[in-house]
């Protein structure tokens, strides 16, 4: 100490005079000095020198001077910071007083109005700072210094810089990352924390200062984790009697597990400190349905989540007799743990996880029955942690297994031994036992000879190397696992950003590339080379994830396969997959999306069911919990709202998706000041959550004036090249539904002019939209002129095609049937040159053969109906304009054959996505007319009352209309 002393002292001797030591600390020492520029004396907290070369110069100081921003009365200030002989220092004001860690050594209970007033500083401070962002993360006795009658929060930004270093080489070096006596589950758990987590350490800091202790203590840092995540608090006052109810209430709610559970800010606790009326009425959550709780070596800090409620459990599989079971399938439970394990490795979960892929049936093995299968079972059977042999049999019997995996890890951060079990089910005999040690890092490597060996004791010839299914390299399986968990709270970007640097470490993880193309479907930016990279790594992946692949993809890959084909292959996935939850998304996806296109009954109650079947896998999948907000919303069952928001909110309130989850909330339920909260932050949205908020709105026909404000914010926000043309559309198909063409029409002038694809916009609009029909003459005859040189243009060969449909969709339009077939022609030999065309293109043509037929009443007319609709149907990879007119079109010839319920299915044929909007407020009046025709008065009500909302305040142009549907309606 010396020796550092010295080193400290020479660092800074050109700024500072260090006087002596003052305070030590885990990853900190304190000295006092001299600042003679200012004339003041200061104190330098320096971090130890392992601690410095992990964190980094940039990290500490990127971190530290966003801390030094943080400018109030209760926060200690930051003078200056830096990096000096390769340690890292910063630089306060030396403060006259103690912390509240000597005070308490002292005198270990404080009375209880003085310890109301510190703590109420201390909450003004952090108030102040989760207004800027800044969230704490280390809250203790030690970071609060007591001046004259004032608390000050000392070390913003270190502990956040300490998290964002590397865990593994923390580890390594003995350093905790936190306080254990005052450290929230979910900053436990590696999560993403907001202001909640500094609540629930200032509510520790409350108890203990009122008691004595903490409210959990324990032998080890590990054992003070588990409390945090499994006990109830402890009674205040039975401690200390003269403590008032109101306080004890707050300090219990605010140390609930749940984030969601607690006070919604550290300004809210404060106040019910002193105003009793604002704890009076909350009590203890109930019991909850959570995960199992557990301590592990793991690739996270501890998994020790709750998640939340599940409500649509099917419930279990009754009892199957032996001659049912399938002798080659394996429950693997959760392994039990151990020793002073280093908590940085393998979780209990990991293995389990990790055992699966290697246990995949290849070869005749065994196959692992699915993770989640087996955890509902083992929640149920499990008793403080732990199964018998007789109930572990039990169970496996339940899910038709013939066999059950029990195992158990033992060891320390030297040594570890993993060992297991087989046993045959019903009879429970042990059929093999094995174990294998070895060194804590190279846990994978002996996951691989368990497998093995398990394997080779059952009887298999499978002899080939376990290791491919797999990553052999905990650098890459760290960000995979990680970009698991924030893929299932809703990150999805971050997620695909984890996926990405573990495809970066082992570029042959082809679950991870699995899971960034599955991820990626979600970021809505296009990209999709995960499925790519995982579909080059196919052989890699176990029978079930290659299955669960060439679904996403299409057995007929690289070549595109049509929406009811990959409908049928979700359908049977789910069938012959039941417990693998995540094909139960997919087909509710579909269903939700595309039902309707596809022409399936009930598609959204069905999609219902699909998203509550994923949620029994995982009871906090984000992507579910958003759309059975939505179907609620849609069913204007606000209780049913309610309970999904705040389940979606509880398992993350920072997902990508969450303020959009919160305007759908507040628009459902009518909640006036959440709705205020969003809205008040809408020009910080992203244009995806904009344009996800004005689609939405125009899709449902709710809160138009939202959507008004959002394209207003998304027409105002810098722009690159690319995005001008995207939003300029999404602007005026808001503008057209709306019925304000003038509004519409200057959406053209920002954006690029010319474009085939742009002229082909201009003669949708103005024929099926309400649109410039000058306009799109004047762009019919600059395309023609273009299609007669037939150039390339922006759409490389595909340009003359484009043109040709453009111009035989006005021709035909209007009568002018002359050259139409010559529109078909170009269009067929296109297909014929290039097959893989954008299927625009051949739909395009579609459309021009069955009116053009229909027009010269041509004996195949019907044919050229039927071969449009199946066209129509086959896929979603195409523009809503081209399904706009294909649709009509057959909606029109349906109608004119005496076939009203084929018409109206034309006009119900639809996506339901944001980008799918093009021609929603004509389609709606079509759809209420036929509707009334069929007698589906309910839907012609539907119908009619969405268009009415959506054209609340059209142009006076359109008011005859308007009042035309008004009239229909009251009809």
């Amino acid at each position: 100490m010396a020796d550092l002393l010295k080193r400290v002292t020479a660092a800074l001797a050109d700024r500072y005079e260090v006087l002596n030591e003052i305070g030590r600390g885990g990853m900190a020492t304190v000295y006092l000095a001299a600042d003679p520029r200012h004339q003041r004396r200061v104190a330098i907290k320096v971090l130890n020198p392992d601690l410095s070369a992990i964190i980094g110069v940039d990290r500490f100081l990127r971190e530290i001077t966003i801390a030094a921003g943080l400018v109030h009365p209760h926060i200690l200030p930051l003078y200056d910071s830096g990096e000096a002989d390769g340690l890292l220092y910063y630089v306060m004001p030396f403060v006259e007083g103690e912390s509240l860690r000597h005070r308490l050594d002292r005198e270990t209970q404080l009375p209880v109005e003085e310890s109301l007033r510190l703590i109420r500083d201390v909450a003004a401070g952090l108030v102040y700072a989760h207004e800027h962002g800044i969230v704490h993360r280390d809250i203790k006795p030690e970071n609060i210094l007591l001046s004259g009658h004032e608390a000050l929060i000392a070390d913003f930004g270190i502990a956040r810089a300490v998290a964002d270093g590397s865990q593994s080489r923390l580890t390594q070096t003995g350093m905790a990352i936190g306080t254990a006596s005052y450290m929230s589950p979910e900053q436990a758990l590696g999560k993403e924390i907001d202001g909640r987590s500094d609540l629930y350490s200032l509510a520790c800091l409350l108890y203990e200062m009122l008691s004595g202790n903490p409210p959990f203590t324990g032998p080890t840092y590990l054992s003070i984790l588990a409390q945090h995540s499994t006990n109830g608090v402890p009674s205040l006052r039975s401690t200390r009697s003269n403590v008032p109810p109101h306080v004890e209430r707050a300090i219990e709610r605010s140390l609930q597990k749940l984030p969601a559970d607690r006070f919604a800010s550290v300004a809210e606790f404060s106040e019910a400190l002193v105003q009793p009326e604002l704890t009076g009425g909350w009590q203890r959550p109930g019991s909850r349905l959570t995960r199992r709780t557990r301590l592990g070596v793991g690739l996270g800090l501890l998994l020790l989540g709750a998640v939340g409620v599940v409500a649509y459990l099917r419930g279990t599989k009754a009892s199957q007799g032996s001659s049912r079971l399938d002798p080659a399938a394996v429950v693997v439970l959760p392994f039990t743990v151990s020793g002073a394990l280093d908590t940085s490795l393998v979780s209990s979960d990991g293995v389990v996880e990790l055992l699966y892929t290697r246990l995949s049936g290849e070869g005749g093995g065994l196959h692992a029955v699915y993770p989640a299968a087996a955890e509902r079972a083992w929640r149920h059977s499990a008793k403080d942690g732990q199964v018998s042999p007789d109930a572990a049999v039990r169970l496996a019997r339940d899910l038709g297994a013939g066999q059950v995996l029990l195992g158990r890890i033992l060891g320390d951060r030297s040594r570890v031994i993993l060992s297991a079990s087989l046993l045959a089910v019903p009879s429970g005999e042990e059929i093999l036992r094995a174990e294998v040690p070895g060194s804590p890092d190279s846990l994978l490597s002996l996951l691989d000879q368990l497998a093995a060996r398990i394997l080779i004791g059952n009887g298999s010839q499978n002899q080939r190397n376990l290791q491919e299914l797999t990553t052999g390299k905990l650098s890459a399986l760290r960000p995979y696992l990680s970009g698991l968990q924030k893929y299932r709270r809703g990150q999805y970007r971050e997620a695909a950003s984890d996926f990405s640097r573990t495809l970066e470490e082992d570029s042959t993880f082809a679950l991870a590339a699995l899971a960034l193309g599955t991820t990626q479907r979600l970021t809505g930016n296009g990209d999709e080379n995960g499925l790519d990279l995982a579909w080059a790594q196919r052989d890699r992946l176990n029978p079930v994830d290659r299955k669960f692949l060439t679904t996403l993809l299409g057995p007929h890959y690289p070549r595109e396969t049509t929406l009811p084909e990959t409908f049928a292959d979700w359908e049977q996935l789910v069938d012959s997959m039941p417990d693998r939850w995540e094909a139960s998304y997919q087909l509710g996806e579909m269903l939700f999306h595309e039902g309707a296109l596809l022409g399936k009954p009930a598609a959204m109650q069905r999609a219902r069911t699909a998203f509550r079947r994923s949620l029994e896998g995982d009871s906090a999948f984000a992507p579910s919990l958003e759309h059975l907000l939505e179907l609620a919303a849609m069913a204007h069952d606000t209780a049913e709202a309610r309970r999904i928001g705040a389940l979606y909110l509880s398992a993350d309130s920072m997902g990508d998706n969450a303020d959009y989850i919160r305007w759908r909330l507040a628009v459902a339920v009518g909640d006036t000041t959440l709705h205020h909260q969003v809205m008040a932050k809408l020009e910080n949205l992203s244009s995806d959550l904009l344009a996800r908020i004005a689609g939405t709105a125009q899709l449902d026909g709710i809160a138009m004036d939202d959507a008004a404000r959002a394209i207003e914010v998304l027409q105002s926000q810098p722009r690159n090249q690319g995005e001008v043309f995207r939003i300029s559309v999404l602007a005026r198909q808001f503008f057209l539904n709306r019925g304000q063409l003038k509004a519409a029409a200057a959406t053209r002038a920002e954006q690029p002019q010319g474009l085939p694809v742009d002229a082909f916009f201009q003669v949708v609009e103005a024929l099926y939209w309400d649109g410039d029909s000058v306009g799109a003459a004047k762009a019919v005859a600059q395309r023609a002129t273009a299609a007669a040189a037939s150039p390339t243009g922006s759409y490389a060969d595909n340009s003359p095609a484009v043109d040709q449909c453009t111009i035989g969709l006005w021709h035909i339009a209007h009568g002018e049937t002359t050259g139409v077939d010559e529109a078909i022609r170009r269009i067929k030999a296109r297909i014929a040159q290039a097959p893989d065309v954008p299927k625009f293109i051949p739909l395009c043509g579609a459309v021009l053969e069955a009116d053009l037929a229909a027009r010269r009443e041509s004996p195949n007319r019907k044919a050229a109906l039927g071969s449009l609709d199946s066209l129509t149907t086959s896929t979603s990879e195409v523009t809503s304009y081209i399904v706009l007119v294909a649709n009509l079109t057959s909606a029109r010839l349906h109608e004119a054959d005496g076939d009203l319920p084929g018409a109206l299915a034309a006009v119900r044929r639809r996506v339901y996505f944001y980008e799918g909007l093009a021609g929603l407020s004509t389609l709606l009046k079509e759809e209420g007319r036929l509707a009334a025709l069929t007698g589906d008065t309910e839907g012609a009500k539907t119908a009619y009352q969405h268009y009415l909302a959506l054209r609340s305040q059209a142009d006076p142009a359109l008011a005859p209309e308007v009042q035309q549907v008004r009239q229909a309606l009251i009809r």
